[in-house]
């Protein structure tokens, strides 16, 4: 039986503790928001997709935004994802969501300065 020096075994030791669970942590890789394109009034679901099982999470807690630019009227949405779409504001919007790539760190306004995943989707308001 071959012996490994003191040095060797602790190098293999440090080595070994990036092994496992903590060296490749479950993270979202993606957000999918159902429906895509949407018309009118419509509730979104936003699907969580991770790099470690589970794999799916939906609902999955969002951050939910309509961008508009300023002075422009359109649709409004919730923190629930329902979206409304105002009178007198036709035309198609994109809706976007964000949440923490870290599945740990909860959805937070404003959103902690770590890494984010974007989701978008699109609704046509008449």
């Amino acid at each position: 039986m071959r012996r490994i020096g003191l040095l060797t075994a602790t190098v293999l030791f440090l080595f070994c503790l990036g092994c496992g669970t903590g060296s490749n942590p479950r993270e979202l890789q993606s957000i999918l928001l159902t429906p895509s394109p949407a018309d009118g009034g419509v509730q979104f679901v936003a699907t969580g997709n991770y790099n470690k099982a589970p794999l799916t999470l939906s609902p999955l807690t969002v951050f939910w935004e309509i961008p508009l630019h300023q002075g422009e009227a359109g649709p409004t949405i919730t923190q629930n994802g329902l979206a409304t779409c105002t009178a007198g504001a036709p035309g198609t919007f994109m809706v976007v969501t964000l949440a923490p790539q870290d599945p740990n760190i909860p959805v937070a306004i404003p959103l902690p300065p770590v890494p984010m995943v974007l989701g978008e989707a699109y609704i046509t308001c008449p």
